[in-house]
């Protein structure tokens, strides 16, 4: 076994090691690497407080940096809370990526090899994951905070790094939940892998073969869809015309980096949005998580949060002011202006409107219901929309900015108008 050199010579390197063969086979060898080779490194292990012979595996490594003169890094704040596998992994990362921060590392480097890749991809399959999760772990991954992952031992069998420590006499810990059943990637390992490998003595090999051909494919397909992302999503939108004349295969994919892009990484939300775009009976509405909705409406696929605001009447003084517009009554007439009002009109009040309410048009009144449907108003703004009403009940106004046009479309007797009912549209960037 040996190193490839992937840093460069002003690389600073962090080396994550538990103590077990593994890592500290890792370490062993850049331990061991020529001085005109060998980069700029720290070892950082993480006591997680889940066993009690945490701690002396902690001690392992310490001991060994000290002797080979190597910076090391523990965590003092022992944790009492961590309960499970994924619990552990956020508290470790996040120790490390502290580590990263604090000395402007390059690199963070593990031990994983080929059977953490097997064991990785048959857990992936297991749940159901993407093509992405499916395809395993990289020898290099971009890393959030502006560091990059490295796994230079990924091509190297358990067998390669036993035979290593044998030969090398390393000196490593032995974790004992490493082979309790109680979890799933342990019973892959003990249970699982074993059999495959009897029945194929390569399938390390085969794996990492089928991940990189996986991850070759993905790259052809990510090239393909952000060529013709610009011209489906504009303003975090999806013109759902445009996304309708693909494929279906392309629709898929375009829809998964959209709700990728916000944060929503479920297969489920993927299929039920390709399930809404099938059908062609007016606009639908899925719920995505707690606060997000995803609406496909008449013309464009978007994201909301809106909640219904439950207002009650409101007697218009000065102005209001709604996430859509401003409403407010001046004495003179402006380019804002919806319809006139006069004395015996006022107070003008606005509400919610109601099962049954009418608008009087041009030439004939309408329910507001089938006016909202008419002009495509999405369902969830019908749930917040007002309506200005006189003293008397009538409806003056439907306060949004799509229907301003027909309130002005009312006659008004000018003579006896006092006050002018205006909205101001908000202005969007």
């Amino acid at each position: 076994m040996k190193l490839t050199p992937f840093w460069k010579s002003t690389d600073t390197l962090l080396l994550a090691v538990s103590g077990g063969i593994d890592s500290m086979v890792l370490l062993h060898l850049f331990s061991q690497l020529p001085s005109q080779e060998r980069p700029n490194f720290m070892v950082a292990s993480v006591n997680h407080g889940m066993r009690v012979d945490s701690a002396n595996d902690v001690e392992h490594v310490r001991q060994f940096c000290k002797i080979h003169h190597i910076p090391f890094y523990t965590n003092t704040d022992i944790p009492q809370h961590l309960r499970s596998e994924e619990e552990a992994r956020e508290y470790r990362y996040a120790f490390f990526d502290n580590i990263l921060m604090q000395f402007h590392c390059d690199y963070l480097v593990t031990a994983h090899h080929a059977q953490d890749q097997v064991e990785t991809i048959l857990f992936k399959l297991m749940r159901g994951s993407s093509l992405q999760g499916i395809s395993g772990m990289s020898l290099f991954r971009q890393m959030t905070n502006g560091c990059v992952l490295a796994r230079p031992l990924l091509l190297y069998t358990k067998k390669d790094i036993e035979r290593y420590a044998l030969k090398e006499q390393v000196s490593h810990v032995v974790d004992s939940t490493n082979e309790s059943l109680n979890y799933t990637r342990n019973r892959l390992r003990h249970l699982i892998v074993p059999q495959l490998e009897r029945e194929q003595e390569n399938l390390g090999e085969h794996f990492i073969n089928f991940s990189n051909d996986l991850k070759d494919v993905l790259s052809i397909v990510k090239d393909s869809v952000a060529c013709v992302y610009p011209e489906v999503c504009k303003d975090n939108q999806l013109n759902k015309h445009a996304l309708l004349k693909l494929s279906v295969p392309m629709q898929k994919e375009i829809i998964a980096k959209w709700l990728f892009d916000n944060d929503v990484l479920e297969r489920y939300s993927v299929n039920q949005l390709l399930l809404l775009l099938s059908k062609q009976d007016g606009e639908k509405r899925i719920r995505l998580k707690e606060n997000m909705w995803c609406v496909v409406s008449y013309q464009h696929i978007f994201l909301t949060t809106v909640k219904s605001e439950h207002v009650h009447s409101i007697v218009l003084e000065n102005e209001y002011v709604q996430d859509t517009g401003t409403v407010y009554l001046s004495q003179y007439e402006t380019n804002d202006t919806l319809v006139g009002v006069c004395k015996e009109q006022l107070p003008v009040t606005l509400r919610p409107r109601k099962t049954g309410d009418t608008f009087q048009l041009k030439y004939h009144t309408k329910k507001i219901s089938r006016i909202l449907i008419d002009e495509k108003i999405p369902a969830y703004q019908r749930e917040n929309i007002l309506l200005a009403v006189d003293s008397q009940g009538k409806i003056l106004a439907i306060l949004h900015p799509d229907l301003t046009k027909l309130s002005k479309q009312q006659e008004t007797d000018k003579i006896t108008i006092r006050y002018y009912l205006n909205y101001r549209k908000r202005e969007t960037s």
